[in-house]
């Protein structure tokens, strides 16, 4: 349940950074402007995020320096939370502990402001012990809370700016992780595990994992309002102005209204040459309709015209030959052809 809910919960935060890049393009038509409402916009979160990794570092002896600017202009809707610049190298566990505190004290923040400023456990209570039907009382009492927007805004920042933007530095918990394990497995053996993991089960862990869930399953409710909120003022404002914007590859594509009817009039255009092309083609049957040009002699520049070529008639006369200069018959006479025999002498000793 607690892997769902965090899977669930990072693919939303993603989808509303989209989301919310893009809305803020639409409005500025420029990413610079639209990076400095973006970071201007999670500033609660980020500040909570950049403090909190200073003072983890502070508190493990690593060298880290802080350098404010003003956010660079980026086509991705992903904060490059980069404010506190940490040592180069980091020896040991401490890489996976500078990770995770940002997104530890996130969750402690978030759990403190849900419980005990809007009281939002009693939404669960609510529905458990009396049903969807006490939903809208319940929502109605939350919402009445004094400063809730407020609250509920700065909920909705550092739920969507806690998370590590890199997990590989879970590898180096791999020896604490092995040593817990064999830790249990000789409790186990010599029957103290029992006891111990059912009291945490039983205790303080089950506590810890249950308010855990409750928190990721506000944040989750939080970001999927939020995203289809926004999705309802882009769908609107890309109607109403004709612009657009998508993702693709992570990056902003973003096209005007003009760009957008360039590409169909050029898209138009190519199909109609296309459907000409095709019709052209239909013309021939065989090879032999096509007009193929025919070169010019050598050292002449004439122009070329192609025509289809005509079979030639026949005509009665023959042609005159070239060699003899005799005119062929023009009919041909059933005479038979007739053979003299002529008496051949005997030759003389002379001729011999």
């Amino acid at each position: 349940m607690l892997a769902v809910l965090i899977w669930l919960v990072r693919r939303l935060e993603r989808w509303l950074h989209e989301h919310i890049f893009k809305v803020g393009w639409l409005f500025t038509k420029r990413l610079s402007t639209t990076t400095v409402t973006y970071y201007l916009l999670f500033l609660p979160g980020i500040v909570l995020y950049e403090v909190t990794l200073y003072f983890a570092a502070t508190f493990l002896n690593v060298r880290a320096s802080v350098r404010i600017k003003v956010p660079e202009e980026q086509a991705m809707a992903r904060l490059r939370l980069e404010f506190v610049q940490l040592a180069d190298k980091i020896a040991g566990p401490k890489q996976p502990f500078l990770t995770f505190a940002p997104l530890v004290v996130g969750l402690a923040v978030i759990g403190v402001i849900s419980t005990s400023v809007l009281r939002l456990d009693r939404i669960f209570l609510a529905v458990q012990f009396a049903g969807l039907e006490a939903l809208p009382t319940v929502l109605a009492d939350v919402l009445a809370t004094p400063g809730f927007w407020l609250w509920a805004y700065l909920m909705f920042t550092i739920a969507n700016t806690m998370f590590p933007s890199d997990f590989s530095a879970m590898r180096r918990l791999r020896p604490v992780v092995t040593l817990l394990a064999l830790v249990i497995g000789v409790g186990f053996l010599l029957g103290v595990s029992d006891d111990l993991l059912g009291f945490a089960l039983s205790g303080p862990l089950n506590t810890l994992v249950v308010s855990l869930i409750e928190t990721l399953a506000i944040v989750a409710a939080l970001d999927l309002f939020v995203t289809l909120l926004l999705s309802i003022v882009e769908n609107t404002y890309e109607r109403i102005r004709g612009d657009s914007a998508t993702f693709q590859n992570g990056k902003l594509v973003a096209l005007t209204k003009a760009q957008i009817q360039a590409a169909k009039t050029a898209e138009r255009e190519k199909a109609r040459k296309a459907a000409e092309k095709s019709k052209q083609l239909e013309k021939y049957t065989s090879i032999y309709d096509f007009p193929f040009p025919l070169p010019a002699a050598p050292g002449r520049e004439t122009e070329v015209v192609i025509t289809k070529e005509e079979p030639a008639a026949l005509t009665p006369s023959a042609a005159t030959s070239a060699l003899t200069g005799r005119e062929g018959a023009s009919t041909i006479t059933s005479r038979p052809l007739s053979v003299q025999d002529e008496q051949i002498g005997k030759l003389s000793e002379d001729e011999l």
